[in-house]
């Protein structure tokens, strides 16, 4: 039941029971996101059947590596929001995006950072 995800985990679109992976996410968003109280399968590492993730990235090469190496594991309706520091743009995350079939899903200011959520493309 979403109603008793903390609001941040609900605002991203985490739900209870979810596979997830986080990528050095700051100490404030992850205490906010509190993924073991909301019930969520925190992956210690990328694997088969991602169903939601959240990465924060501060250069071009960090997010093309991260995007590159587990946007397959994502399963078929997961997500991905990707937090980027001032030296990247919108422009930046969504070519990284485009090779790997990603589109943009919405955005939110996470952490002082501007966050874009990615999904497959239709029919991917």
């Amino acid at each position: 039941m979403n109603d008793t995800l903390p609001p941040l985990a609900r605002e991203l679109g985490f739900e209870r029971g979810m596979r997830c992976w986080f990528r050095d996410l700051p100490d404030d968003v992850r205490k906010a996101l509190n993924p073991e109280a909301a019930g969520m399968e925190e992956l210690a590492a990328p694997s088969a059947g991602i169903e939601g993730a959240l990465i924060f990235v501060d250069s071009r090469e960090t997010l093309n590596t991260e995007l590159g190496a587990f946007h397959e594991l994502l399963d078929s309706n997961g997500f991905v929001w990707v937090a980027y520091g001032e030296e990247l743009s919108e422009s930046n995350v969504l070519d990284a995006a485009s090779p790997c079939d990603m589109v943009h899903a919405g955005s939110v200011t996470l952490a002082g950072r501007r966050a874009i959520k990615l999904a497959h493309r239709p029919g991917h």
